[in-house]
């Protein structure tokens, strides 16, 4: 996890969120689609991503800032 500090964050840091997730594609209903959530910090402000992959019919989708799957 990466903690943050900065004169807008709580005193004593702020874990940013990192968590992946798996369940079943919204597109083919495969058992194992990863969906991934996490938080950066760019330019002092706390920004929040998804993505979504599924190994087995390859559908990719993320937020339009997210960095590329």
């Amino acid at each position: 996890m990466t903690t943050v500090y900065g004169p807008g964050v709580e005193p004593g840091g702020m874990e940013l969120d990192n968590e992946t997730l798996i369940d079943a594609c919204k597109e083919c209903g495969g058992p194992i689609c990863q969906y991934r959530f996490w938080e950066t910090l760019d330019g002092g402000c706390i920004n929040r991503h998804w993505s979504v992959y599924c190994p087995d019919c390859g559908f990719e989708d993320s937020d339009p800032y997210a960095d590329p799957l």
